[in-house]
């Protein structure tokens, strides 16, 4: 038996072991599409978006703030549809925009403020369509049992596969410029349609109005469901906005080494999060938030101190261990708290979801005015003390 062999056997055990159905093969197997697409292009999408507009670190807020304020204003028409259409054809439409949010980056230089309008717009639409019917589907298609390992072996496969994806993008900008690697993405991501169509297609009825669905985010009894997964978005925004934008700076616009960065971290993501999937379905919930929060907060704390590439490399692979930590423990319990909801599990997702887009606002908001008087790095200092939040998910996030 070569090396290939033992390779694919022990994928198949892997996933035997954690009991993936082929259905939840598919569905996932078009997630990996998409992070493919993703991987090469969104640690690039901040860095492009600085560059084009003179090193503004506000216009990278305002777009992503736009992307979210249109996706927290949407949620609840999308919601809608979920009775009407279904969640397949949510998602197919929620892929379509994307592709087209990605395309419209490739526009020449001199349609620079349509391009990124264009892009803010259509990501704003492809979050709604695609976000609320994926998380129903996943909650509906993973096992009760085995969540903790499912979503590791899930997410380590995909983490595998992309690994040199960032590496490709930096390549591409390097040699092609950012028109060609947007390109690349928006390809690819068409490619994510396919497994899509071997799935089921699932109806679920939306009960509350549209105004009524805001009235219900910030009712007194879903308000642990507020704070836990705003404080979750806003954190994340320092990930997705801030940290690749520093990196960036300290490696003075070397874009390759940022995409070797990138995937060197992935490759000890995807060993930390086995570790943290073999943990998840043995330790207590209560411990796993208190290590993955110990790790995530300390961690933001350390990234201030970071100067070099090397440093760059030992403070996210010490913070990614806690963000995985975080991640399975808060997105297993979400997900088993929205199949435990019944009747309630699309008004959940909803809710956490508007909840997510609501802190992602008032992170952009904070830092909007902060990063003018203190620089970038405060962005890490209120991530670090918004981590703290996450131990407000110890099963309170029920809806009320």
């Amino acid at each position: 038996m070569n090396e290939i062999q033992k390779a694919k056997l022990a994928i198949k055990n892997y996933a035997q072991d954690a009991h993936i159905s082929k259905e939840l093969f598919y569905f996932y197997i078009s997630r990996i599409f998409m992070r493919i697409s993703l991987s090469a292009l969104s640690v690039f999408i901040p860095v492009f978006i600085y560059k084009q507009y003179d090193e503004k670190i506000t216009m990278v807020v305002l777009v992503f703030a736009t992307i979210y304020l249109f996706q927290l204003i949407l949620n609840p028409i999308s919601a809608k549809l979920l009775g009407i259409f279904g969640l397949k054809p949510l998602l197919i439409s929620g892929m379509l925009f994307a592709v087209a949010s990605v395309a419209s980056l490739a526009f020449p230089d001199e349609y620079l403020n349509l391009s990124v309008f264009l892009f803010a717009i259509l990501t704003a639409i492809y979050r709604v369509l695609y976000w609320v019917p994926y998380h129903i589907d996943f909650s509906l298609l993973l096992d009760k049992k085995t969540r903790g390992r499912q979503l590791a072996f899930l997410r380590n496969f995909s983490t595998l596969i992309i690994i040199v994806a960032p590496i490709l993008g930096g390549v591409l900008i390097s040699s092609g410029g950012f028109a060609a690697t947007f390109t690349y993405a928006a390809i690819i991501m068409a490619f994510a349609l396919l497994p899509i169509l071997k799935i089921n297609n699932v109806y679920e009825r939306f009960s509350w109005g549209y105004i009524e669905t805001f009235i219900h985010l910030f009712r007194k009894e879903n308000r642990p469901i507020l704070l836990a997964h705003a404080a979750n978005g806003a954190q994340a925004i320092a990930v997705v906005v801030f940290w690749p934008l520093y990196i960036y700076m300290i490696l003075e616009g070397r874009y390759t080494s940022l995409g070797i960065i990138t995937s060197i971290t992935l490759i000890a993501v995807m060993f930390l999060r086995y570790l943290a999937g073999k943990m998840f379905d043995k330790w207590s919930e209560k411990r796993m938030v208190l290590v993955g929060v110990l790790f995530s907060a300390t961690g933001w704390v350390i990234k201030v101190f970071v100067n070099t590439p090397v440093q760059i490399v030992l403070a996210d692979t010490y913070h990614q261990f806690g963000r995985v930590v975080n991640s399975l423990t808060f997105d297993a319990a979400t997900y088993e708290q929205s199949a435990d909801a019944g009747k309630y599990i699309d008004e959940y997702t909803t809710l956490k979801e508007m909840a997510l887009n609501v802190g992602r606002l008032l992170m952009l908001f904070i830092t909007f005015f902060l990063i003018e008087i203190f620089g970038i790095k405060v962005a890490f200092i209120l991530a670090a003390l918004l981590t703290l939040f996450m131990i407000l998910l110890e099963r309170q996030t029920r809806i009320g």
